[in-house]
């Protein structure tokens, strides 16, 4: 097994033609959305991604506190 495999997943190709790798979520305390390589686009979507991903978390843990208490 190659070490992308290990940290991330692979998403197929979609209307833009070309897959591309997710992080899994236990490769994301590793992730550095202010990587010096990345192009002003690239910095864009990984902010974006990031807000997404915690907007979602912050959903789960409402659900899991609200199941917990209603238990």
């Amino acid at each position: 097994m190659n070490v992308i495999n290990k940290v991330a997943t692979f998403k197929k190709p979609g209307v833009s033609g070309h897959g591309v790798y997710e992080l899994k979520d236990e490769s994301l305390k590793d992730f550095n959305m202010y990587f010096y390589h990345y192009s002003k686009t690239q910095h864009s979507k990984a902010e974006h991604m990031q807000k997404k991903r915690r907007k979602q978390e912050n959903k789960d843990e409402g659900k899991n506190i609200a199941a917990t208490t209603t238990s």
